[in-house]
C-alpha cells in the first residue's frame, strides 16, 4: 500500500470525474493510491470509474452520508500514513501531491496542510488559507481576489479546506469530523479543535489546483445549503469558542448576518425567499433542539484545550467584529454583482 491515500468524495458528480482522475494520474509523486468514495450516486459515477479508471479503488456507501461521515468511515478503511481529502470537481497540478506530502512529512506537530485553490476558468482565488469569524463561521483568505504574490507564501492558517487537504491518518481518527454537520464547516470545526489540542494547520501554495466553485450544491440559492451553513456556523461557535460572553456575542452577530442575508436575497428578487427564510429558521430551531448535545461536545473540547482562543486571536486567526462587517459588505457586493451577470 502507498504511504498516501487520495480520497475523492463523490455524489452524482460523474461530469467532473474524468478531468479529476486524469490530473491525478499525471502526478510526479507516485507512492499513492486513489479512491473514489461514493455516496450512493445514481448518475453512473461508479460504473464510469470502473470502466475508465480501473486503477482507482472504490468505496461505495449505500446511502448519502454527506461530507463528514463519508470521510470518517472511508479514512478508517484505508491503509496509509497520510490521507488526502479531495473534491471531485477539481483539476490538480502535476506537483500538487508532492508539495502536500513534503510539507506534512517534515513537521511532527502538523495535523493538516491545504493547497492553494484557484477558481476554474477565472484566475481568481478560492482559498489561500482561512480565518475564523467571531460568529462561528469561517472565510477563505483571498476569496475571489486576483492571483497575487502575497498568496504565494507558505504559512500557518486557522483552518484547512476540505476541497484539498492532507492529514495524518492516526490523528484524524482521533479527532474526526463531527458527523452531525453532514456538510459545510466540518473542516473549520476540525481545524479549530486541532489547533486547540496543540496541532498546527499549514497552507502550502506550491500545491495548487483548480476548482469549479459551487459544484453540486450551487452558490447561494440552495435552501439545504443555507440551512447547513447557518446551523453548522452556530454549532461550531458553541463547541469551540472560549468564554460564554463570546458565544452570546457570536450568536447575536449570527442573527445580524442572517437578517442582512435575507435583505440581500430579497433585493435580488431572484431567489425563493420563502424557502430561504424557512431554511434559516429551521437552522436555529435545530440549534435549540440540540443544545444539550452541543454543550456535551463543548465540554470535551474545553477539557482537551492546550491552546486558547486568545493565542489564536494574537496569531490573527480569529477575526474581529469589524473584520466581519467588512466581509459582510464584500458578500453583499458579490451577490448583487452576480445578479447583474444573470
Amino acid at each position: 500500500m502507498g504511504r498516501v491515500a487520495v480520497l475523492v468524495l463523490n455524489y452524482n458528480g460523474k461530469r467532473y470525474l474524468k478531468a479529476c482522475f486524469d490530473s491525478l494520474l499525471k502526478q510526479d509523486f507516485k507512492d499513492f493510491d486513489i479512491y473514489l468514495v461514493d455516496n450512493n450516486s445514481s448518475d453512473g459515477s461508479v460504473e464510469f470509474v470502473k470502466e475508465n479508471f480501473p486503477q482507482v479503488k472504490i468505496i461505495r456507501f449505500n446511502k448519502n452520508l454527506g461530507f463528514a461521515e463519508a470521510y470518517n468511515r472511508a479514512i478508517s478503511m484505508v491503509d496509509a500514513e497520510y490521507v488526502v481529502l479531495l473534491n471531485n470537481d477539481v483539476v490538480v497540478d502535476k506537483n500538487w501531491l508532492r508539495m502536500l506530502y513534503n510539507e506534512i512529512s517534515k513537521h511532527d506537530d502538523v495535523f493538516s496542510v491545504s493547497s492553494k485553490i484557484i477558481i476554474m476558468n477565472k484566475d481568481r482565488l478560492h482559498y489561500a488559507g482561512a480565518y475564523i469569524l467571531p460568529s462561528g463561521g469561517g472565510v477563505e483568505r483571498g476569496f475571489f481576489d486576483r492571483l497575487r504574490k502575497i498568496y504565494d507564501r507558505p504559512m500557518e492558517t486557522a483552518a484547512a479546506c476540505g476541497a484539498s487537504m492532507i492529514v495524518r491518518r492516526d490523528l484524524f481518527l482521533k479527532l474526526k469530523f463531527d458527523s452531525d454537520f453532514f456538510a459545510y464547516f466540518e473542516d473549520l470545526d476540525l481545524s479549530w479543535r486541532a489547533w486547540k489540542y496543540g496541532y498546527r494547520i499549514l497552507y502550502n501554495p506550491r500545491s495548487f489546483l483548480y476548482h469549479h466553485l459551487g459544484g453540486y450544491w450551487g452558490l447561494y440559492d440552495n435552501p439545504l445549503k443555507i440551512y447547513l451553513i447557518t446551523r453548522n456556523r452556530i454549532y461550531t461557535l458553541i463547541k469551540n469558542r472560549d468564554g460564554k460572553l463570546n458565544i452570546i456575542k457570536g450568536i447575536i452577530l449570527s442573527l445580524i448576518i442572517d437578517f442582512l442575508r435575507f435583505i440581500i436575497f430579497l433585493r435580488t428578487r431572484r431567489y425563493n425567499i420563502l424557502a430561504i427564510i424557512k431554511a434559516i429558521v429551521r437552522a436555529y430551531i435545530s440549534v435549540l433542539l440540540n443544545l444539550k448535545h452541543l454543550l456535551i461536545k463543548r465540554k470535551i473540547v474545553m477539557k482537551n484545550e492546550r491552546i486558547s482562543d486568545k493565542l489564536l486571536e494574537k496569531k490573527g486567526f480569529i477575526l474581529s467584529t469589524t473584520d466581519l462587517l467588512y466581509l459582510g459588505i464584500r458578500f453583499m457586493r458579490e451577490v448583487l454583482t452576480e445578479k447583474k451577470r444573470k
